[in-house]
Parts: structure tokens; sequence; C-alpha cells
């Protein structure tokens, strides 16, 4: 679909339009572990973006580098990306995409010791009305809280209601088992790293 819209983005002479499909080609490509392919299409996003001050377009590339260093296990990488969106534990005004990489940012949070900043994260994301929004912010907003939760029975009922709330069947890369035992696995980081900064 994404391939699609591009295609139409160039014969109707769209390039604007462009950069939200290269952001979802960039991010289904590194999380299938194609991170060179990923980060060619970040590099023109940020290329593209940082001589215009395209701030929508950087976050795009941002969260897409996010993901890649995610899925190499580089946490600290996938937390700078995320904080160049907006720092962990507000939402920055006119920072829109923030509501869209929410889980990403509690995940590289709790994985490099910064347990309290991802809690402070959610509980920004509640100020903001988001648990009230379903499905998907809703959705993501129970597996957040469960991934910075300090304790491990509020961590497995916040996974196991996650992906069974109503409508949750209309997102089906955030309902898999793959989704359930990422989070599992990033909630269960140590609540300390000792030699790691933070920040």
């Amino acid at each position: 679909m994404a391939g699609q819209g591009l295609r139409w983005c160039e014969e109707l002479d769209y390039p604007l339009r462009s950069w939200t499909g290269k952001f979802v080609g960039a991010c289904v490509q590194a999380v299938c572990g194609d991170y060179a392919a990923a980060c060619a299409l970040a590099d023109q996003m940020d290329q593209w973006a940082g001589s215009r001050r395209g701030h929508a377009v950087g976050c795009y590339a941002a969260h897409a580098r996010a993901l890649i260093a995610l899925s190499r296990g580089d946490f600290e990488g996938a937390h700078r990306q995320t904080v160049r969106i907006t720092p962990t534990g507000t939402f920055s005004a006119f920072a829109g995409h923030a509501l869209w990489a929410i889980m990403d940012q509690v995940e590289a949070a709790v994985r490099t010791g910064r347990r309290a900043q991802a809690a402070e994260h959610v509980r920004a994301a509640r100020e903001a009305g988001l648990a009230a929004v379903p499905p998907r912010p809703a959705m993501v907003l129970l597996a957040s809280a469960a991934l910075a939760s300090e304790r491990d029975a509020e961590a497995v009922r916040g996974l196991d209601a996650a992906p069974a709330g109503e409508g949750a069947e209309g997102w089906p890369f955030d309902t898999t088992p793959a989704f359930t035992s990422t989070s599992a696995s990033a909630s269960a980081a140590p609540r300390h790293r000792p030699g790691r900064g933070r920040t």
C-alpha cells in the first residue's frame, strides 16, 4: 500500500505527501531487519527536513532510526532518537508524531535504566487523555504502562489487557504474540544499569 501511494505521489507530482509513505516503508524495513534500506530512507528524510526546517519529516526520520536501533538492541541509540521527537515525559507542542512513538519511547527509556522517565511519559499520555481514545492509543498506553511498571503483576495485567480491548483487532501488528512478547521482555529490563548515564 505504501508503495502504491509513493507511485501515485510521483505520477501526480505530490512530493510532500511522499514522506509519509517513505516513513512507513522505513519502519517496515527496520522491523524486518533491512537496516540499510531503512537507513537510506531515514537519511533522505533528514536531508530534506534539515534544509527546510521540516519538523514533521524530521520526526519521521527519528522514529524510523529509533526502530532500527531497537531492532538492533542499541537502546541508547533508540533513546537519543525518540527524544528528537519530544523529551521523554512530555508531549511538545506541534509534535503530533509523538503520539505514534509512545511505546517505542517508553521501551527505549526502560531498557536504558530510565524507568522513572518512562513512567512520566505514560503519565503525560494519560493526562493528555489518550487512555480514553480507542482503539490504538488506549491499547498502546496500556502496554506502555506495563513496560514502565515496577510491579510484575501489574505489568502482566497490562500486557494481557492491551490486545484485548475493543477494536484492537483492527491493529493486527500491535496485537500479535510478537508484540506482547517484546513488551514483556522490555518490562523485565533491569531496574538499574550501573555505568550507564542518564538524562
